[in-house]
C-alpha cells in the first residue's frame, strides 16, 4: 500500500472459499508453483495459505521461484507435483538463515506439522520456532510395490517388462 514506510498487503484469490471447518474437500484449483502437495487431494485449509506465503517469500529471498528451471522456465504443474510428492522443497537459493527457518517452517510437506499463525508471531518476535524435519525419498529409493498379473513388483523396468509380456 506504500512504500514509505512499508506496508505491504498479499492478496491471491486463486481459490477464494469461505472455510466454515478446519479443513474443507473440494474439488481445488490454484496455481500448482504456489500450491502445497495436498493440492491433488482436493483438501483446503487455512495451511494452504501458509504454503503459499512460504512459496512467495522463498521466491523473493532466493532470486528465483524454487520450481523454476536453470534457462528461466518454470517446471510443468505434473512436475512440480511430482517433486513435491518425493522431496521437500530445495532452499538453497534462500541465503539468509532467518528466512530460511520461515521457508522451511511454511513449506513442511505435511499439513499438520506446517508453520501457521502461532508459529510465524514467534518468528516475527525474534524466536526460532521448531520444523519437523521433512524427509527426503530420492526418486531411486522409493519402495512402492505394485501387483500386477498375480505378481509384486518394485522396479519400475520389471513391471514393464510384465506390461508387455501381459
Amino acid at each position: 500500500r506504500s512504500v514509505s514506510p512499508l506496508d505491504l498487503v498479499l492478496v491471491d484469490f486463486g481459490l477464494a472459499r469461505a472455510l466454515d471447518a478446519s479443513v474443507r474437500w473440494t474439488r481445488a484449483w490454484g496455481t500448482p508453483a504456489y500450491s502445497p502437495p495436498e493440492l491433488g487431494g482436493g483438501e483446503v485449509s487455512a495451511a494452504w495459505d501458509w504454503w503459499s506465503l512460504g512459496m512467495i517469500v522463498a521466491e523473493l529471498a532466493g532470486g528465483r521461484h524454487p520450481f523454476e528451471l536453470t534457462d528461466g522456465t518454470m517446471m510443468a504443474d505434473q512436475q512440480i507435483q511430482s517433486s513435491l510428492a518425493q522431496r521437500p522443497v530445495d532452499l538453497t537459493a534462500v541465503s539468509d538463515q532467518r528466512v530460511a527457518l520461515l521457508c522451511r517452517g511454511l513449506l513442511t510437506r505435511d499439513r499438520e506439522r506446517r508453520w501457521g499463525e502461532n508459529h510465524v508471531s514467534e518468528w516475527l518476535a525474534g524466536r526460532s520456532p521448531a520444523v519437523v524435519a521433512d524427509s527426503y525419498v530420492p526418486a531411486g529409493a522409493r519402495t512402492r510395490s505394485v501387483l500386477f498379473g498375480g505378481a509384486e513388483f518394485t522396479s519400475p523396468v520389471e513391471l514393464a517388462m510384465a506390461f508387455q509380456q501381459h
